[in-house]
């Protein structure tokens, strides 16, 4: 199932374990500067919170202006290309991940 909560799209990945996927950004979103990426997203739909555990592939690709990335605590998975040419991004914080995927980061300069 796919829902809205704040500035993101997540579709859930394990509803036994209550764990998300961020999938994308809601349309007319515009993210500038630092980032602060939750932890929890709320499905109103089924009155339900989730961890957000996944980053999808190419979330934030090509957002030049981006700076900085806060990210959850509990973040397990980055998948490929989802910063990709963020050239802006210059700091991440808290990086605690079970498996990167490869091209992530593409040009960009951390």
């Amino acid at each position: 199932m796919v829902f809205e909560d704040g500035d993101f799209k997540y579709i859930i990945i394990d509803e036994e374990n209550m764990q998300v996927q961020l999938m994308g950004i809601k349309n007319g979103v515009n993210l500038t500067g630092a980032l602060n990426l939750p932890a929890r997203a709320t499905c109103a739909d089924l009155n339900q919170e989730y961890n957000v555990t996944e980053i999808g592939n190419s979330v934030f690709a090509g957002r030049t202006e981006l700076t900085a990335v806060n990210l959850p605590d509990t973040l397990l998975k980055i998948g490929d290309s989802a910063f990709k040419g963020c050239v802006g991004l210059t700091a991440l914080c808290r990086i605690v991940w079970k498996s990167l995927a490869r091209r992530h980061f593409m040009n960009v300069r951390i």
